[in-house]
């Protein structure tokens, strides 16, 4: 057999699975889209010293770039690998690949630069709105070959395919929900509309796309493999069950809840938000606690400690929604933009981004059979990405007291960004990697993952 060494170009990139290219498109996301280009942000808003001191549509842009860019193409590049091994079937319509990946990308650009072009409407409204089309039609075409991949499987459908598919229903609302918004702001006459828009509708929006979409695609995939890939405990059917349920009646009531607080104005309807809250977090409690993640982990890896902090940061998250009220009492007022960027934050980077970094950690050098004692432990990585993450969001509500503090928080944006670029440049080198055996598992439409990475459903 031939090396490594001996693989030409050619048969490399023949080689590389599906998740190459997704994953290089999201780190690529990340990095520019996300950490640099928040960076900026911070400091922008630091000099203005006010959180309004940069449009809504800049800062709109890096969102568009970290949920469909980083977190949408992350998911995708996973599942066409996890997925159809989860369910024991083959891919569907596996051509589909490549061109879903392309319109990703073509839509996220048109979407993003639109966001750029707010000063000529026309054109911004145009751009955004043929983007998120494009970017809809990429997710819309994905969920149904993932349906229709499972509906090949030879079992029933489980608590981890649940929160996976039920996942896929959040992605293709939160991207009719944002095509719609983005076009919406974009239009709008003034200043004053805009603000309307956003303060009714965007709130309801992240809960979508952090609270149904991201959360219930990590743990259907956390169900499946951290078993076998971290040697967590396997969590009861039953058990799973009422997670999901909790979990999908919190995402709708928290979204649906502020949509009539603020078109109503009626108070009951912050109690039902907050009732989603507390939902929630009973419903992450119940699926995470078997898995004890404030433990080591049996078996010691790189990984482990980026999804243990993870979960930590989840905890964090749901906490501080829990304390709007107390914050907003002790602040004085009904919304605050350092409260509400620091808790999205917890979720977004502290939560979402480090699990999507320690799972890719374990899995990706497993692909390529290099998982083993000589992998860079990415400890730099780890202590900057949450040292970034602990000044942003441990800093940024206080600066509601203390205005000055506002200098401090865009070293948060660096740290962050120095963190994330070693780890991309890691996972680019491993990526880069031939997959022995790959032409053929992709003409089948199989995932070539070791049986490790499933960990079989819940029992």
């Amino acid at each position: 057999m031939a090396s490594r060494a001996a693989i030409t170009d050619s048969d490399s990139r023949i080689e590389r699975g599906p998740e190459f290219g997704y994953f290089l498109a999201a780190a690529i996301s990340l990095i520019i889209g996300g950490a640099a280009w928040g960076s900026v942000l911070l400091v922008r808003i630091a000099l203005a010293g006010s959180f309004t001191g940069v449009s809504i549509h800049d800062v709109n842009a890096h969102a568009q770039a970290q949920i469909f860019g980083w977190m949408t193409l992350a998911v995708m590049g996973a599942g066409y690998r996890m997925f159809p091994r989860f369910w024991n079937a083959e891919l569907a319509a596996p051509a589909l690949v490549r061109p879903i990946l392309w319109m990703m990308v073509a839509g996220l650009l048109l979407s993003i630069l639109g966001h750029f072009l707010h000063g000529a409407p026309h054109w911004a409204v145009a751009l955004a709105s043929v983007g998120g089309v494009v970017v809809t039609l990429a997710i819309m075409t994905f969920a149904v070959q993932m349906v229709v991949t499972c509906g090949r499987s030879p079992s029933r459908v489980d608590p981890a395919s649940a929160f996976i598919l039920a996942a896929l229903g959040w992605a293709i609302a939160m991207a009719i929900a944002s095509t719609w918004f983005t076009s919406a702001t974009l239009a709008a006459k003034d200043r004053g509309e805009v603000i309307l828009l956003v303060a009714t509708w965007q709130p309801a929006l992240r809960a979508i796309q952090l609270r149904g979409f991201a959360l219930f695609v990590i743990l259907g995939v956390a169900l499946r493999v951290f078993p076998g890939l971290f040697q967590m405990a396997r969590i009861g059917v039953r058990r799973a069950w009422v997670g999901w349920a909790m979990l999908t009646v919190a995402v709708i009531l928290e979204s649906a809840s502020f949509l009539l607080l603020r078109m109503t104005g009626d108070p009951a309807w912050g109690m039902a938000m907050y009732g989603g809250w507390v939902l929630l977090a009973s419903g992450v409690l119940t699926i995470a606690l078997p898995w004890r993640p404030w433990r080591p982990m049996p078996v010691p890896h790189r990984a482990n400690k980026f999804v243990r902090a993870s979960f930590a940061w989840l905890a964090v998250g749901i906490a501080m929604l829990l304390l709007t009220p107390a914050f907003q009492a002790a602040q004085g007022t009904f919304f605050s933009h350092a409260w509400y960027g620091a808790t999205r934050h917890a979720f977004t980077v502290g939560f979402i981004s480090l699990m999507i970094v320690g799972v890719s950690s374990r899995f990706v050098p497993r692909l390529r059979g290099a998982d083993g004692p000589g992998l860079p432990p990415l400890i730099a990585a780890f202590v900057l990405i949450n040292a970034g993450c602990a000044i942003r969001v441990g800093v940024q509500p206080l600066t509601d007291f203390v205005p000055s503090l506002l200098a401090v928080v865009p070293i948060s944006g660096v740290l962050e960004l120095l963190g994330f670029s070693l780890w991309a440049i890691d996972l680019v080198r491993v990526l880069r990697l031939p997959e022995l055996g790959m032409r053929s598992e992709l003409h089948q439409g199989r995932s070539a993952m070791l049986p490790l990475l499933s960990g079989g459903a819940p029992r």
